[in-house]
């Protein structure tokens, strides 16, 4: 019995059936590879290379079968004569000594293993497709103890830094600062807080400040039981806060079982500023920035420049300094030839001071996005800003955006889920969330997220409107009139969500209303995407695409995101919007 499958072996190898496979199989593995690389350059469909790969598979079986039956030679084609004597023939192999030809095929077999094996069984961490996490926490705003109690803002820095350091860790889940801070000054039970952020960790902690001495204490708390896991206390100087942050954070990752790669070690131990009022500067105008209003904006930059004042180099305040430039277009109507430029200098000083920061290639992603309409780099820096970074919430966020912008919906929601799952309380990401499930036509869907919106911020911009929006789809018309006009009692500029009460009369089938609120946007030359909506609702395709075109004609950032909007849909198809597509490079 043992004898059968030796000998059958010896046969494949008499018919050079192994040879065959083992040059089939490395020949594969390069044509599959340079379909990978070829496939986005050129432009080939999703499903090019699982096609490729049933076409290979197919001919690897009809390949080993004429292996089996015929053989190369010198006279050509030839079909394999059987052997006289499988044991007369095992006896030669014995004999013979390894061919230099074997053991070339051998290692170009043991090198395809190795290079495939990484591909196929282990999932590429910096992918944010596959990102999945296996320990979660948040970390609570530390407790101010010190005599004055003048000591918050300081306490919160503290909590915010150690919170920055942890989501550098793959497979780790830190809820981000918006989320976590939202029970400050609120006596919940751990297990509350955990079932309402979705984690399994609680890290909280107090501070003592008195003169230059610092009193840090800190614990690890289980949300499931409210079992203390760690604790420590650290009493220093006050000049050494940042290395009492970095062995905090540390700590929790030892406490939570998870060994730290190299570089994941050196990103939450890098220094990116030692200048403790710098970097307070910095943390109130993200804060401010978050809210997303015009004035906030503006005040965040105040901030952003104050930190740069204090340290020239501090990486990070350049990073605020371009996200707010960047958002002026959008949220300010500010002229984008004069914001951007800015956007673009600040981000290009903060990644020639440190290529390094997951933060400062999110800010690239979203600049060459809304300024430069480059898709392709756009995605290039925000996978680098995940793979950095892998817990940044606002690089899912904005990658979530770039692909709404594709009109490539499902992976769309599923980067702006991601980023929810890291900071679940967040207003702008929690209305990105409904901003995409009305793109993607699930009006239902989106209610509830734009309400969730609203509740943490009431005034937060363009979530009234969308709301507004999904009622309208709905036929809901009481509920869209009350979305709308609190939108408008929101904005400084109230003729900002005229479109919508248009949108509405057309609903309704009031065209002379909807006429005239066209009519009186015309006058006050207002054109953007929301003007050409109710162009084509109402049938004045012309003034609709010339809206477009002139839009596209000024690099209006607002008609990028054409390629979702529901009210573009009885256009869509026509070659005017499929040309315009093309120009903006969405096709």
């Amino acid at each position: 019995m043992p004898e059968k499958p030796n000998n059958f072996w010896l046969e494949l190898k008499r018919r050079k059936v192994i040879r065959v496979i083992i040059g089939y199989a490395a020949a594969s593995y390069v044509i599959l590879e340079l379909i990978s690389i070829i496939a986005e350059p050129f432009s080939l469909p999703e499903w090019t290379l699982r096609l490729v790969f049933i076409l290979l598979c197919t001919g690897f079986i009809i390949t080993v079968i004429l292996s089996w039956i015929y053989d190369v030679t010198p006279d050509g084609l030839k079909k394999t004569t059987p052997t006289a004597s499988v044991k007369e023939q095992a006896g030669k192999q014995r004999k013979q000594k390894p061919k230099v030809s074997d053991i070339v095929i051998s290692l170009l077999l043991v090198a395809v293993i190795a290079l495939a094996y990484p591909r196929i069984f282990n999932k590429n961490k910096s992918d944010p497709d596959e990102m999945s996490w296996t320990h979660s926490i948040a970390v609570l705003p530390f407790a101010d103890m010190s005599p004055e109690k003048d000591q918050e803002f300081f306490c919160d820095g503290m909590a915010e830094e150690i919170i920055n350091a942890l989501t550098n860790v793959d497979k780790l889940r830190v809820i981000a600062r918006t989320s976590a801070f939202s029970f400050k000054g609120k006596n919940i039970d751990v297990r509350t807080i955990g079932n309402e952020l979705g984690v399994a960790n609680l890290l909280e902690g107090s501070v003592r400040k008195s003169g230059d001495q610092l009193r840090v204490t800190a614990q690890l708390v289980s949300t499931s039981d409210g079992a203390h896991l760690w604790s420590e206390q650290y009493n220093r100087d006050l000049t050494d806060v940042f290395a009492i942050q970095e062995e905090i954070a540390l700590s929790v990752v030892e406490q939570l079982k998870m060994k730290l790669l190299d570089q994941e070690e050196e990103r939450i131990t890098m220094r990116l500023t030692d200048n403790l009022e710098a970097h307070q500067k910095y943390l109130r105008g993200r804060h401010i920035l978050n809210r997303r209003r015009k004035e906030d904006i503006y005040t965040s930059i105040d901030y952003f420049k104050q930190a740069l004042e204090l340290d020239s180099l501090y990486v990070m305040g350049y990073i605020g300094l371009a996200d707010a430039y960047a958002l002026l277009p959008s949220y300010a109507a500010e002229p984008e030839d004069e914001a951007y430029p800015m956007a673009r200098a600040a981000i290009s000083k903060a990644l020639e001071i440190n290529d390094r920061v997951g933060e400062a290639y999110a800010s690239l992603g979203w600049i060459r996005m809304l300024a430069d309409w480059d898709w392709k780099g756009a995605e290039e820096a925000f996978r680098k800003a995940v793979s950095l970074n892998p817990g940044y919430a606002t690089a899912y966020h904005w990658y979530g955006y770039l692909y709404m912008t594709m009109g490539k919906m499902d992976k769309s929601l599923s980067m702006v889920n991601k980023a929810l799952e890291l900071d679940p309380l967040s207003p702008v990401i929690n209305r990105v969330i409904g901003d995409v499930y009305y793109s993607s036509h699930k009006y239902d869907e989106a209610i509830s997220p734009l309400q969730k919106t609203l509740e943490l911020e009431p005034c937060m911009p363009f979530a009234h409107l969308n709301l507004s929006l999904c009622y309208l789809q709905k036929s809901m018309y009481d509920e869209a009139f009350e979305e709308i006009t609190r939108e408008k009692q929101c904005r400084e500029n109230p003729i900002t969500g005229e479109y919508v009460l248009g949108l509405i009369h057309v609903k309704m089938g009031e065209i002379d209303k909807a006429r005239e609120i066209l009519q009186e946007l015309e006058n006050k030359n207002i054109k953007g995407s929301g003007t050409a909506q109710l162009c084509f609702a109402l049938g004045e395709n012309e003034k609709g695409f010339k809206i477009l075109e002139e839009m596209y004609e000024n690099h209006d950032v607002w008609v990028i995101f054409i390629h979702s909007y529901p009210w573009f849909d009885n256009v869509r198809s026509l070659p005017r919007f499929q040309d315009l597509i093309k120009k903006i490079g969405l096709d």
